[in-house]
């Protein structure tokens, strides 16, 4: 799954939940001037839980390898603005 996205103000989430795997590759390049902040939240019926959070450095691309992860549960990345970033979730 490919993401994209960039932002003044709002903060952005991946538009699609990702699921099936108890791991995933994460592929983060931030294109922006500031350092982008990204979490991972695991979606919950009465509230979202954060699994971990990444800093981007401007011009960089961070990998993240979460793990040992609820298979059968929704996940999805919250992206803090200002941003404007790129990449991918490989299961």
């Amino acid at each position: 799954m490919t993401f994209s996205g960039q932002a003044a103000r709002s903060n952005l989430y991946t538009n699609k939940l990702f699921t099936g795997s108890s791991s995933y590759k994460i592929q983060m390049s931030n294109s922006h001037s500031t350092q982008l902040k990204v979490e991972l939240y695991k979606k919950g019926f009465w509230y979202d839980s954060l699994v971990t959070t990444y800093y981007v450095t401007p011009g960089y691309t961070r990998y993240g390898y979460p793990s040992g992860l609820d298979h059968s549960a929704d996940y999805y990345l919250l992206f803090y603005a200002p941003s404007n970033f790129s990449g991918y979730v490989e299961y």
